[in-house]
């Protein structure tokens, strides 16, 4: 699915949220060594990702980092061509919107775009689950274009989820420097 997205094996990739590197792991192996870069908010997630791609870590060499400020400026400069962050931004709490746009504008620089996919909302921001929210589109529009970027909806539609009200959306975001 990457490939629509034009990364080739020589370009750096960013995967902001990868967990245990379920989908990694395809990437890994698609990239030259040491072009992917994991991020998480859970050293262990990292480990236990390392443990299951076992001794291809060795000649991949992939960068598993847990999300700091230092992590985002290292990651920026290698260049990456692209940033995937699936089904995270669900996770994200509004207070940390900011934080959560503005690593990934850091990461993905002046060239580089980021593909998101969550669920948002047409209206008002609302939580469907403990820590799941639908965030208002507009509110991710201004908060992007704050950070120093734009968004565009590439894909959406209405959301599959019958216990979560009826205006929620999931798809496809892209996220950018501003031009």
């Amino acid at each position: 699915r990457l490939l629509k997205y034009g990364i080739a094996p020589q370009d750096a990739f960013v995967d902001y949220g990868c967990g245990t590197l379920r989908m990694g792991v395809h990437v890994i192996r698609f990239l030259e060594r040491g072009r992917y870069w994991g991020f998480d908010i859970d050293q262990a997630l990292l480990d236990e990702g390392a443990r299951l791609i076992g001794p291809e870590m060795a000649t991949k060499a992939p960068n598993l980092r847990v999300i700091s400020a230092s992590s985002v400026r290292e990651a920026a400069q290698a260049n990456p061509a692209l940033l995937v962050s699936l089904k995270v931004l669900i996770h994200v709490h509004p207070d940390e919107l900011d934080e959560y746009f503005g690593n990934i504008l850091t990461i993905i620089g002046n060239s580089g775009r980021a593909i998101l996919t969550g669920k948002w909302s047409s209206g008002e921001p609302f939580q469907f689950a403990r820590q799941s929210w639908a965030h208002s589109l507009e509110r991710l529009k201004e908060t992007v274009a704050r950070t120093g970027g734009q968004l565009v909806v590439l894909k959406e539609e209405d959301s599959p989820r019958t216990d979560i009200i009826a205006e929620a959306k999931t798809g496809t975001l892209e996220v950018r420097a501003a031009r």
